[in-house]
């Protein structure tokens, strides 16, 4: 099976939107690295209470964006 799309883009008006296209896996790779820093320091480093607070609080939060936004099952 193959998959086929194409974008086009008005330049050099949409080169901002053009960049997001090209750089979109780097950027779900930079995310998938954020959430499993996130998780590695609420799992494995000793945290004062406030900052486990906090680390918690923005665990909930990444999770709550990406499951409102469908890429919870990409990241």
């Amino acid at each position: 099976m193959k998959a086929y799309f194409e974008l086009e883009f008005s330049l050099p008006e949409d080169q901002d939107s053009l960049d997001i296209a090209m750089k979109s896996g780097e950027i779900l790779l930079a995310l998938s690295d954020f959430r499993t820093w996130l998780r590695s320091q609420r799992k494995y480093t000793e945290l004062e209470d406030l900052e486990y607070k906090f680390a918690n609080k923005a665990w909930d939060e990444l999770h709550r964006i990406l499951q409102e936004r469908g890429l919870s099952d990409l990241v």
